[in-house]
């Protein structure tokens, strides 16, 4: 009540363990899955997985250096987008 009810509740989260990121990052390759997901903003209220590539990023590629940042990059722009069909997006070249 002090704050004014601005106080928040966040559950833990689990596989935030370096074991977790591991796993996290073996999926991420297999060629069955593709990073990323969204439910547009349906689930703001409960969720904070907003940040979900930049916490990639920082984690798997920067502190636990279990990823190159390429293929992070790789994993989370171009596959995705070939999947769908989306010409000229993904990749950093002439004409994208």
């Amino acid at each position: 009540m002090a704050d004014g009810l601005h106080a928040g509740l966040i559950s833990p989260t689990p596989g935030t363990d370096l074991e977790g990121w591991r796993d996290r990052v073996e999926l991420c390759r297999d060629h069955r899955v593709v990073v990323g997901g969204t439910d547009a903003g349906a689930h703001l209220d409960m969720l904070s997985s907003f940040a979900m590539f930049t916490t990639f990023l920082s984690t798997a590629v920067r502190e636990l250096g279990l990823i190159s940042l390429e293929e992070a990059i790789h994993l989370t722009t171009d596959v995705p987008a070939r999947l769908y069909g989306l010409r000229g997006r993904g990749t950093v070249r002439p004409g994208s």
